[in-house]
C-alpha cells in the first residue's frame, strides 16, 4: 500500500525529473492580499517564462523563472478554432515555431504538429494548470481575438475552476469588458488592466482612473517614459501599479524609485536578487 508519506516523495521525485525541485512538504502557493506588494517589496511576474533563454511560455522557461525565484508566471491565451485555450502571445506562430500558422483559424491537434524551438508542443492552460498545480501563481492575459462573444473568458474561468487554481490566478487584458466579464465568474480574482504604451500616460490615467470600477485592483504601465506622478495616481485611485517590462538593473532601479508596486520580467534572476539585496 502507498502511505500518504511515500506518496508525498513520489510527487517530489516526479518534479524533480521534470526539471523542478519542490519540498515534499512545501507550501501551496497563492496570491494573498495585494498589500503586501510594494515598491520594495514588488510583485515580480515572469513575462512568458524566461525567454531570454528559452522559448516563450515553454515548461523549461517556467521551470527556470520558479528555480530562480519567481512566484508568478505569465501566459497569453489565445482561443483555437476547436476552442482549446492556446497559450501564446501571439495568434502566428511563425517566431516562436517556424511554422506560419494562425491559432485562432487552427486546431489545437494542427498547432500541436508545430513544435517550439527546443521541442516542446505548443501548450494548452490546462496543461500548464496540471503541471504546476498549486505551487506557482498564474497572471492570465485574455488576447481578444476576431472570435465574437466572451467564450474565451468562459474557457479561461472553466479551467480555473476545473483544475482548482482559484486562488493562484490573477487576471489580466488590455480589454476593459473582457475584464468585467471574468470578474462575474470569478468575482475573487485579483484584476489588472494593462495600458498601452500610448496610454501609460498622465493626460491618459488622469481620465481612466476616475471611471476603473473597484474590482480592477492594478493597472500596468508600459515603463519608459513612466514618472512617479504617473505611480501616484494609480495609487490615488487605491490600485497597485505594476510596470512591464523591467530586464536591466537600471530599470529595475527607475521602476523601484518611481514606487511601483510590481513587475514583468523576461530576466527573473536578475529581478529576485535585486530586491533580495
Amino acid at each position: 500500500m502507498i502511505t500518504k508519506r511515500h506518496f508525498k516523495w513520489m510527487l517530489a521525485i516526479a518534479l524533480t525529473l521534470a526539471g523542478l525541485t519542490f519540498s515534499a512538504t512545501a507550501q501551496a502557493a497563492e496570491v494573498g492580499s495585494l498589500n503586501q506588494y510594494t515598491a520594495e517589496t514588488p510583485l515580480i511576474i515572469s513575462h512568458r517564462g524566461s525567454p531570454l533563454q528559452f522559448p516563450e511560455h515553454s515548461f523549461a522557461g517556467y521551470n527556470d523563472a520558479i528555480q530562480n525565484g519567481s512566484k508568478f508566471i505569465e501566459q497569453d491565451v489565445i482561443l483555437a478554432k476547436d476552442n482549446h485555450l492556446v497559450v501564446s502571445h501571439d495568434n502566428n506562430l511563425k517566431k516562436n515555431t517556424g511554422h506560419n500558422i494562425s491559432v485562432t483559424n487552427s486546431t489545437y491537434g494542427e498547432i500541436r504538429k508545430a513544435p517550439l524551438s527546443n521541442g516542446e508542443t505548443i501548450h494548452t492552460l490546462g496543461s500548464i494548470f496540471n503541471r504546476y498545480q498549486q505551487s506557482t501563481n498564474y497572471v492570465v492575459e485574455t488576447k481578444k481575438t476576431a472570435k465574437g462573444g466572451y467564450l474565451l473568458e468562459t474557457e479561461i474561468a472553466a479551467s480555473i475552476k476545473e483544475h482548482h487554481v482559484e486562488n493562484n490566478v490573477v487576471l489580466q487584458s488590455f480589454s476593459l469588458s473582457s475584464l468585467k466579464y471574468l470578474h462575474n465568474l470569478l468575482p475573487n480574482a485579483p484584476e489588472m488592466l494593462v495600458l498601452s504604451g500610448d496610454n501609460s500616460n498622465a493626460n491618459y490615467l488622469s481620465k481612466l482612473l476616475s471611471q476603473l470600477p473597484s474590482y480592477i485592483n492594478i493597472v500596468a504601465v508600459y515603463t519608459p517614459g513612466v514618472t512617479t506622478q504617473d505611480v501616484q495616481l494609480i495609487h490615488m485611485s487605491n490600485k497597485k501599479a505594476v510596470g512591464y517590462a523591467l530586464d536591466t538593473d537600471t530599470e529595475l532601479a527607475n521602476g523601484q524609485a518611481s514606487g511601483l508596486d510590481g513587475l514583468f520580467t523576461d530576466n527573473t534572476k536578475l529581478a529576485t536578487g535585486y530586491f533580495e539585496k
